[in-house]
């Protein structure tokens, strides 16, 4: 289901991502994953997976 999908709204992110909304929202916004489209915010699955493969190679954190 994810895969097919490059850009999800809030509730099949928290799905994806196993987070709350308030705080999905909020990591969202600062790894710059929010599309606006039609007044509707989106979420671009490429940007999550890039941020979350590179925080496995560098060992980033969410604090970051």
């Amino acid at each position: 289901m994810f895969e097919e999908k490059r850009l999800m709204n809030v509730d099949s992110v928290c799905q994806y991502l196993d987070m709350k909304p308030t705080k999905a929202r909020e990591w969202l916004e600062k790894i710059g994953a929010k599309r606006k489209i039609g007044g509707k915010a989106l979420y671009d699955k490429e940007v999550i997976d890039a941020y979350i493969n590179n925080m496995a190679t560098e060992g980033s954190t969410e604090e970051e």
